[in-house]
């Protein structure tokens, strides 16, 4: 089976680093380009990306804005999303996190590595995704193994139920037949051995 190719989305206003990035990815990825991430927020269901590089300070809609909705999509609330940003302080790295970033990594940045980090953090979600539909299997198949039981359960009592019913009728039919013979002997008995007229 042919391997799928991986699709990665970037956002950055600096049209050099833009064209720079492009040009690196499309090698082994299907890359889409944006300057602007209202332009990637109207595509992105089109598109639908395995990983997303995303500069923090953006014009119009904010790198921050944009990562607050596509987490609130549930499609891609654990689409990994890396955060490559001109600022580099500890307060923009704790709000990128906050803000539901996988990754921060400060401009510049090194090609190579920032490929490995995009790797690792696709392989990582794709992996947990895998699992966690594995272990829902598991439990739907556990929840379905107890249906069944809880069902057969049920049938076995009713079936002895039924069969005890049926006892019980059969043992009220022979009671029945037995007074009913008892009547009949009993009548014949009257009519052999009853009183006679006395004579006038």
């Amino acid at each position: 089976m042919e391997e799928q190719t991986l699709k990665l989305m970037i956002i950055d206003d600096e049209i050099h680093l833009l064209k720079l990035l492009e040009k690196h990815f499309e090698v082994n990825f299907e890359v889409r380009v944006y300057e602007e991430a209202q332009e990637a927020l109207r595509d992105l269901s089109d598109f639908n990306p395995d990983a997303v590089i995303c500069d923090w300070n953006l014009p119009v809609v904010t790198g921050r804005e944009f990562l607050d909705k596509v987490r609130s999509l549930r499609s891609y609330e654990y689409v990994p999303i890396i955060v490559l940003t001109a600022y580099d302080g500890r307060s923009t790295e704790a709000n990128s996190f906050l803000a539901g970033a996988d990754e921060f990594m400060s401009k510049p940045v090194r090609l190579e590595q920032l490929e490995k980090r995009v790797r690792e953090l696709i392989f990582t979600q794709k992996f947990s995704r895998s699992l966690k539909k594995k272990l829902i299997k598991r439990n739907d198949e556990r929840r379905i193994k107890k249906i069944e039981d809880e069902k057969a359960k049920v049938e076995e009592e009713v079936l002895e139920d039924i069969c005890e019913d049926s006892v019980e009728e059969s043992e009220l039919s022979e009671t029945e037949k037995l007074a009913r013979a008892l009547d009949d002997l009993s009548d014949l008995g009257e009519s052999q051995y009853g009183d006679k007229p006395e004579d006038s």
